[in-house]
């Protein structure tokens, strides 16, 4: 057997990714189309790095694996990507037939594979499957890199469309954050480009030996393994927090005695009523524009009323509302990421800082005291 620092980590990843793959497919807890296409994506990926790593460690020759062994998951593995990615961002999303048309290369290649092992099978022409499979393989590469850019393109089109079409803050809906699927699929795109430059190489020139696919096989599956867990860990706090959201959205917010003055009423029932306080984005600007006042006015209300700056009184009342949840058994069981975006902080860094000024305690050290 020829095993290598390289193969060896390919057959590191291969076993990660199966058990991976398998546990979010028959977890209950994960029973979500995302994270179902998630891990069938993880699980195909992984199969077919498998199947390169028996032809290249020298547990199978080019004869068995062509004959008996290869398919082409690669065709397979982006198509589920694409679900994935469409499910992320939209939850209810319903697949059209142009959605599942990207299945077809996978089901023609499954097909064409089928006819020429029956010829092998059968031994009907002994040359027929020479012949052909290389010319097969060839195009299956280059259809799996053109398959995998193409729809790399279009998932960051598509995520460029959902954030502008949720740019404002909405009440009733957790808006997810989008910056870590960019950087994956500007990875993915990039790996498309080192694939194509690769398959071109093998293509018109004399082929090459399987050390050259390492650099592929070794960024691919980095790529793929770390959009699994990540996608899994974000999908985790995703649900945390859209339950969170329905939490409150149920609760009747009290009515705010109108005070003396109607500006004053009215930057009140913004932030409070309306729970404002609870947009990440939030500013003195962005709130003045709002309200259709100056920023130096608006600020005088703030000082003037509770006796404190704006971003400060913005994170007491985040704060305040940090401690309902980790107060509420509802939550216990929730992540404090969760927990800190859901209220209103934009991210665990900020909210570890604000909580601490405010309470003189971390949200892990207020938890633990409540459950004391």
């Amino acid at each position: 057997m020829n095993l290598n620092i390289y193969n060896s980590l390919i057959l590191a990843g291969v076993a990660q990714g199966l058990v991976f793959g398998a546990v979010v497919l028959s977890t209950k807890k994960y029973r979500h189309r995302a994270t179902m296409f998630l891990g069938a994506m993880i699980l195909c990926f992984s199969l077919s790095n498998l199947q390169y790593f028996l032809l290249d460690s020298g547990v199978l020759d080019w004869a068995q694996f062509t004959t008996w062994v290869f398919v082409p998951w690669g065709t397979l593995v982006t198509p589920l990507f694409l679900f994935f990615g469409l499910s992320f961002l939209y939850p209810d999303i319903k697949f059209s037939k142009r959605h599942y048309s990207f299945f077809l290369p996978f089901s023609l290649s499954m097909l064409w594979m089928g006819i020429i092992r029956i010829f092998v099978i059968f031994s009907w022409d002994d040359t027929f499957f020479d012949d052909t499979f290389d010319i097969f393989y060839a195009m299956n590469e280059m259809v799996g890199f053109t398959l995998n850019g193409a729809i790399t393109v279009f998932l960051l089109m598509s995520v460029f469309e959902f954030e502008k079409d949720h740019s404002t803050f909405d009440g009733t809906t957790v808006k997810v954050g989008t910056k870590w699927f960019k950087i994956t699929l500007f990875g993915l795109f990039a790996i498309s480009i080192l694939w194509m430059y690769i398959t071109i190489l093998n293509t018109i020139g004399p082929e090459l030996p399987l050390s050259y696919y390492y650099p592929l096989w070794l960024a691919m599956s980095i790529m793929v393994y770390w959009l699994g867990h990540v996608g899994i860990y974000k999908y985790g706090i995703r649900e945390e927090r859209q339950r969170i959201r329905n939490h409150v959205i149920e609760q009747i917010a009290a009515p705010i005695a109108k005070p003396k003055s109607d500006r004053i009423f009215e930057v009140e029932n913004l932030i409070l009523s309306q729970k404002r306080y609870l947009d990440p984005n939030l500013t003195l600007d962005s709130l003045a524009d709002e309200l259709g006042m100056s920023k130096s006015h608006l600020s005088r209300i703030v000082n003037a009323s509770w006796q404190t700056g704006f971003p400060e009184y913005i994170n007491n009342l985040r704060t305040d509302e940090a401690k309902r949840y980790l107060n509420d058994p509802e939550f216990e069981n929730y992540t404090l990421v969760a927990i800190g975006l859901e209220a209103g902080f934009a991210s665990k860094t900020s909210f570890n800082t604000a909580f601490r000024k405010n309470t003189g305690m971390t949200p892990s050290e207020y938890r633990k005291s409540v459950r004391e």
